[in-house]
């Protein structure tokens, strides 16, 4: 026996919010809509029947939480990811990333595993304490014009090698247009 079917439904609609279950609109107009929710605000919550879900706020959206966490090191938020990426975008604004720690890392067999950051204007990164570099296996350090180091005392293991000019057009062009495959094979070729 079928189960029966239960018409679309509408939870309330009045001039402070609207709730629909169900399709948003004729049958071959249909976009999988199962739950909707709008606000007088131009707030929208979008669930599909695909799995889907989208938010849309107009204005300022913030999510506050952990007020009554008292373990260190306890999570007060996550956003996990089971497959698929993560993105942040603000095109037309900055992201600012603010803790007492930040720990970055990525892991996977090559050609993943990769921490890329490109800036078409400075890159710095300062410390109060100590800076370090390492890499397992080499090193390189491109400047387009000029490598500048300056220190009280500047230390070298290991012999310098003139490699002559380095051809690195092609490396800032692909840091450029975010092609991040070439940047990896541009650093590859630049430096060995």
């Amino acid at each position: 026996m079928p189960e029966p079917t239960i018409p679309d439904y509408t939870v309330f609609n009045n001039s402070h919010a609207y709730m629909h279950c169900g399709p948003l609109g004729p049958e071959d107009e249909d976009i999988g809509n199962d739950l909707y929710v709008s606000t007088s605000g131009r707030c929208q919550t979008h669930w599909n029947k695909n799995g889907n879900k989208t938010e849309y706020v107009d204005g300022r959206w913030d999510e506050v939480s952990g007020f009554n966490i008292s373990q260190e090191n306890a999570i007060a938020r996550s956003i996990v990811a089971r497959n698929g990426d993560l993105h942040l975008n603000a095109d037309f604004g900055d992201i600012y990333l603010k803790a007492r720690n930040i720990y970055i890392e990525t892991k996977g067999d090559a050609p993943n595993g990769c921490f890329l950051v490109s800036a078409n204007g400075q890159m710095i990164l300062a410390a109060a304490d100590e800076a370090k570099i390492a890499s397992g296996t080499n090193m390189c350090i491109i400047g387009k014009s000029k490598i500048t180091m300056v220190g009280t005392q500047l230390l070298s293991s290991g012999s310098f090698k003139d490699a002559g000019a380095l051809s690195s057009t092609d490396f800032i062009s692909s840091i450029m247009a975010g092609n991040f495959q070439s940047l990896i094979d541009g650093m590859l070729q630049s430096c060995k």
